[in-house]
């Protein structure tokens, strides 16, 4: 059950009208009254949005979209793509948007609640989130509307917007067994990232399925980094050289996987064949052009915007999560495997 201004005000003794002029700045309001209010409201985890909303004709929204730990390089356009579809949404929508940029060690100086309130915003969409980010936690006892990008969350508040992470890496590893692979290796991201999990989820599931034999060490985690997936790749091929194919699961890298084995002979998909997920816009210029999961960042963004002002406006049947379709893009770093005679 979401706080209202109401039970802010009946709280703190004083009418609907004063909690919403604390919340939007006016200097009309005694110290000591403006104190009681936004401890009792903080006490609440009262978001004061709702005040404008209930007290306005005019109903005002604004959203932000908060990113996490912004990693972007002339290779990475993952971050870019679902801004362009945020911001696009915004736009057509006629809707107030602004862009956040948060880290672990600031979410542990300021609470998400305390954003929230400092911006006068009334839905947050989350993208790259870790499970054990102090924000991850803290989402679970908020009643802000939340679109969450690429990782799930049970919590009355919040709905996930994403690719099919699972199924997404089931069909990526059907794809190399379809090749005649059999002997399929993964360099996964990281433990606290929910997409890397999920992706590792579907490599699992397939080569169950196809009754492939599933060995440990033929996984390996590089941390969505290019250069330490460059020497995971070298590692696990010169400890497992008998593995012919390798599902790796971002671009980024399956690029630094592609330059390591290359850097000790190893052909690429002459004797390894690679991978990716994501499709980033350099994926189809590399040496060979990557074979990869195309996912529609863009259309994330957008889809997740739209829902988030939809449920704020009371227009959904309520919060739902959503997949957005995906591609298998078939290029050169992917080729069937001769059969031994």
């Amino acid at each position: 059950m979401r706080v209202s201004i109401k039970d802010v005000a009946e709280k703190a003794g004083v009418s609907n009208a004063t909690v919403s002029r604390v919340f939007n700045g006016y200097t009309d309001v005694s110290h000591n009254t403006r104190e009681k209010i936004l401890k009792i409201a903080k006490e609440l985890n009262y978001v004061p949005n709702s005040a404008a909303r209930e007290l306005s004709s005019k109903q005002f929204i604004r959203i932000a979209l908060i990113i996490n730990e912004l990693e972007t390089n002339r290779k990475n356009s993952i971050v870019l793509e679902i801004l362009t579809g945020v911001h696009e949404a915004a736009k057509n929508l006629k809707i107030d948007f602004m862009l956040l940029f948060t880290t672990e060690l600031e979410q542990k100086e300021i609470s998400l609640t305390e954003i929230i309130n400092k911006n006068n915003v009334s839905g947050a969409i989350i993208q790259g989130l870790k499970i054990t980010d102090p924000y991850f936690s803290e989402i679970k006892n908020m009643t802000l509307p939340i679109a969450l990008i690429d990782m799930s969350f049970s919590a009355e508040n919040t709905f996930t917007v994403s690719t099919d992470n699972i199924q997404a890496a089931y069909d990526a590893v059907s794809l190399l067994i379809a090749k005649g692979h059999q002997k399929i290796g993964m360099i996964a991201g990281r433990p606290q990232a929910m997409v890397s999990v999920d992706r590792e989820a579907g490599y699992i599931k397939c080569l169950k399925e196809f009754e492939l034999q599933i060995n440990d060490d033929y996984i390996v985690e590089a941390d969505f980094n290019e250069e330490r997936a460059s020497i995971e790749a070298i590692k696990l091929i010169n400890q497992r050289p008998e593995i012919t194919a390798l599902f790796v699961a971002s671009d980024l890298m399956a690029i630094g996987a592609i330059r390591g084995l290359n850097s000790i002979g190893i052909r690429v998909p002459e004797d390894v064949s690679v991978i990716g997920f994501d499709d980033s816009l350099i994926s189809e210029y590399t040496r060979p052009p990557l074979t990869t999961v195309r996912q529609n960042l863009y259309q994330i963004g957008y889809t997740a915007f739209e829902a988030l002002s939809n449920e704020i406006k009371g227009d959904s049947e309520g919060m739902k999560s959503q997949y957005v379709p995906y591609q298998i893009i078939e290029r050169e770093s992917v080729m069937k495997l001769e059969k031994e005679d």
